[in-house]
């Protein structure tokens, strides 16, 4: 395992670095923006078959392979299809460029406030009532009947108005972002889980439905019971009493201030949900070691020289020889996957002058894909015969 691990990380250099750094910050925010959500289970699958494929491939098990194999070439052909409401969502973010842990829209305190009493208001009258609260995700592109605008300021009289039973807007939900209350009596998509106990209505499977589609908070009143739930990630649970609920609302919808983010520096930032940065780095560190392996496996492969920068006075007359030999060392699957087209041996005859001279092929000259390493060439030089470029004669010659 030692001799493993040192063959591993023997040139682990500054590129391999930034490709786990990169790969962890995706995930890591990947997870963020997908936790919770139905979308997160799709990958999930997509995941597990992917490792399937690669675990078959590496066993040797052809039928098994081929066969996880066409799956996986048809599920990546469907993922614009699945997700083509995230990919939107992904795509919008980066027109508004945000703090990472500022994402989610904070609602000041009196908003907060009114939604938590108005909740129980609600609840001791028997009035039933819906209201999402948006974070990330823009929960409009999942809705499946927009509702009537408002664009109001959260109130406990104005969303007693709007639930009471026989007003106009009674029926539905109301959307809330950042202190507003966007819409009203809007159709939300119903959750298909068998999970859920038949007591609970269409208010509550609407609650479920949202929050397995987006990140978005629900808050449920029953007029059957006159009990308030809330919901996050599709899964259901009761609060008791009003000041529980501001307090479950502060949880889901107040971000970390950058400013004590930018107090604490790098350190601050790292340790910031350290525990799923760390599974992230592991995944990824994980996958690496797997695809890239140690680095000890040669491979010898002929390349052919390419002149560069040769003078238009000058010609190449005569060549020692027009290929090399190269010996290359990486990791198997990269040696597996090396093309000798993908290899160029570049001269650079700028400086060359007429006669013979000798011209040394330096490492500089070789261009390999990221991840090999060049450990020797054959020749290390070539010698050339330079002669001077026969020039044209201008014009036409007359008879």
């Amino acid at each position: 395992m030692g001799a493993y691990l040192r063959d591993l990380f023997v040139d682990f250099g500054w590129r391999d670095a930034a490709d786990i750094a990169i790969m962890t910050t995706a995930i890591y925010y990947g997870y963020q923006r997908f936790h919770g959500t139905r979308a997160a289970r799709a990958l999930g699958g997509l995941v597990v078959l992917g490792l399937s494929y690669l675990t078959a491939q590496s066993l040797g098990l052809f039928v098994t392979s081929w066969v996880l194999g066409g799956m996986w070439a048809a599920v990546l052909l469907s993922v614009i299809v699945i997700f083509q409401t995230e990919i939107r969502d992904v795509l919008e973010q980066f027109n508004r460029p945000v703090w990472p842990f500022g994402s989610r829209r904070a609602l000041a305190q009196p908003a907060l406030s009114a939604l938590a009493d108005s909740a129980f208001v609600l609840a001791s009258e028997r009035v039933g009532a819906l209201m999402v609260i948006e974070r990330l995700d823009n929960v409009a592109a999942r809705v499946r009947r927009s509702g009537i605008r408002l664009n109001a300021d959260v109130s406990g009289e104005l969303l007693a108005a709007i639930f009471h039973p026989g007003a106009p807007l009674h029926d539905g939900a109301v959307r809330i972002r950042g202190g507003l209350v966007l819409d009203a009596c809007c159709l939300l998509p119903l959750s298909e889980a068998t999970s859920l106990p038949v007591r609970y209505g269409t208010r509550h499977r609407a609650a479920v439905g949202i929050t397995e589609l987006s990140d978005a908070l629900a808050i449920v009143v029953s007029e059957e019971r006159g009990q308030v739930m809330v919901a996050v990630g599709g899964t259901l649970q009761a609060v008791a009493n009003a000041a529980e609920l501001l307090a479950w609302l502060r949880q889901h919808t107040e971000a970390p201030q950058p400013d004590a983010v930018t107090d604490g520096g790098w350190t601050a930032v790292v340790r910031h949900d350290w525990r799923r940065k760390l599974a992230a780095a592991g995944v990824v560190v994980l996958v690496w070691a797997v695809l890239v392996g140690p680095k000890n496996a040669e491979v010898a492969i002929s390349a052919s020289l390419v002149y560069q920068n040769l003078s238009s006075d000058l010609r190449i007359q005569s060549v020692s020889n027009n290929d090399v030999l190269l010996r290359v060392r990486g990791s198997r699957e990269l040696i597996r996957l090396l093309s000798p087209d993908r290899v160029h041996v570049a001269l650079d005859l700028r400086d060359a002058q007429p006669g013979e001279q000798q011209v040394k092929i330096g490492r500089d000259a070789v261009s390999l894909p990221i991840g090999l390493r060049l450990v020797e060439v054959k020749p290390a030089a070539v010698r050339l015969t330079l002669a001077a470029a026969e020039k044209r004669a201008s014009g036409m010659e007359h008879p």
